[in-house]
């Protein structure tokens, strides 16, 4: 691939991840027919990360669940995708996840599956320096330890 050409994929891929930077992916919740996604999330806000004034602070633009429904005994609930009105109030969501440490439930942000796959290859990487006692940061498809990003050899 030529220089000209994987510039254009890189600011293809800064735009497809900046317009995803209000969502956030929920992991893990139970799907029921005629549910309605946006009330889920609200809910999950109040009961389970303790969020007070949930109704007023917090604004879902959109919310549905993402990718092919399963059936059978294998199948696992797809995962709803929230578009939060404010930055803010979904970094506030994202940051009580650890609330959910004790249920089935998980939050994470939304990227573009190419950037999820960078990520996937850093995780071992930043997991062995984290045991190495450095402090260690995942941006995004970039990786710091100790503030210095690394940079695959």
């Amino acid at each position: 691939m030529n220089i000209e050409s994987a510039k254009t994929k890189e600011d293809l891929l800064d735009v497809q991840a900046r317009g995803m930077r209000e969502n956030l992916m929920f992991w893990g919740v139970p799907e029921n027919p005629d549910e309605n996604c946006t009330e889920i999330i609200l809910n999950l806000c109040q009961n389970e990360l303790k969020m007070e004034r949930v109704k007023e602070r917090v604004k879902i633009d959109r919310a549905h669940r993402s990718g092919k429904k399963m059936i059978g005994q294998r199948a696992k609930p797809r995962p709803i995708v929230a578009k939060f009105h404010s930055y803010e109030v979904k970094e506030e969501i994202r940051s009580k996840s650890s609330l959910l440490s004790k249920t089935d439930i998980g939050i994470s942000q939304q990227f573009p599956k190419e950037i999820y796959e960078r990520r996937k290859a850093l995780i071992p990487i930043m997991k062995r320096e984290r045991e190495k006692g450095r402090e260690v940061k995942l941006v995004r498809d970039r990786l710091f330890i100790n503030n210095r990003e690394y940079k695959p050899t």
